[in-house]
């Protein structure tokens, strides 16, 4: 019995030592070849299993994901150490609860701040990318148009009904039905945009847009739609995707060259 309460609490000793080295770390922002070695003699030293080490690893991780995230960028410095704790506790990013959109976006973001654009090697489906372009960014994305839509529209406050003669009623407060007239985003088409260094263009089952950098006049955000103006155009194309600032800072970059 002694024996057995003694490996507990051996366990759980170690277990503490590993939380505060690991915290430790993510608390210095870097993981030291010596922080590295003395997290893995806790481990091996006391047979600590990776069920038993689950917890504080996701609350380490998500921890150091969190303050990365807190300005939406993330740093050389703060990519580093997310890349390090998964080498260090030997599972994935997504198993330690890693958000890999938001990382994404926070990523570039920060590299476009520097006025740095990543290249992708992959295509998206369907988009024949011309030889010599390099393409930057690909987005699930919408084509849409605004429509003008009218409705009949009434008063329905309070009424009363006054009898004047027979087959005769007067209506006080009565209900004047009239026309009200507004303008609705409406979807034409989905697929998804990509960025080139020399175009903008979209994809989609109905729809397919190939835009020259050179002919886009301004970009605006009205509404949570993307505005995009080109020149002989007098309507702007109407775009809705789940992220804007990438697009908008991957277009300043490549306008502003």
């Amino acid at each position: 019995m002694f024996r057995w309460w003694r490996e507990r609490r051996r366990k759980r000793e170690a277990l503490a030592n590993y939380r505060e080295a690991v915290f430790q770390a993510v608390l210095d922002k870097k993981i030291s070849s010596e922080e590295k070695s003395r997290i893995s003699s806790i481990v091996s030293e006391n047979g600590l299993a990776l069920s038993e080490l689950a917890t504080i690893q996701k609350e380490a991780f998500q921890g150091a994901f969190s303050s990365a995230l807190s300005d939406g960028l993330v740093s050389d410095q703060e990519a580093l150490l997310l890349n390090d704790l998964v080498d260090l506790f030997g599972v994935s990013a997504q198993a330690l609860g890693l958000d890999q959109e938001r990382f994404n976006s926070a990523r570039y973001l920060e590299l476009l701040g520097r006025g740095e654009l990543i290249t992708f090697q992959e295509r998206p489906e369907g988009v024949i990318i011309p030889e010599g372009e390099s393409l930057h960014f690909f987005i699930a994305a919408a084509l849409a148009k605004r429509r003008r839509v009218t409705t009949s529209v009434s008063y329905s406050g309070p009424t009363a009904s006054i009898k004047l003669m027979k087959g005769v009623h007067y209506r006080v407060g009565s209900i004047n039905l009239g026309r009200s007239t507004s303008e609705k985003i409406a979807y034409e088409d989905i697929g998804f945009v990509f960025i080139t260094d020399q175009q903008i263009g979209y994809k989609g089952p109905k729809k397919h847009l190939n835009i020259p950098l050179k002919k886009v006049k301004y970009v605006e955000i009205n509404d949570g739609v993307l505005n995009l103006f080109v020149s002989g155009r007098e309507n702007p194309h109407l775009i809705i995707m789940p992220e804007y600032q990438v697009v908008l800072s991957i277009l300043s970059v490549l306008l502003n060259r």
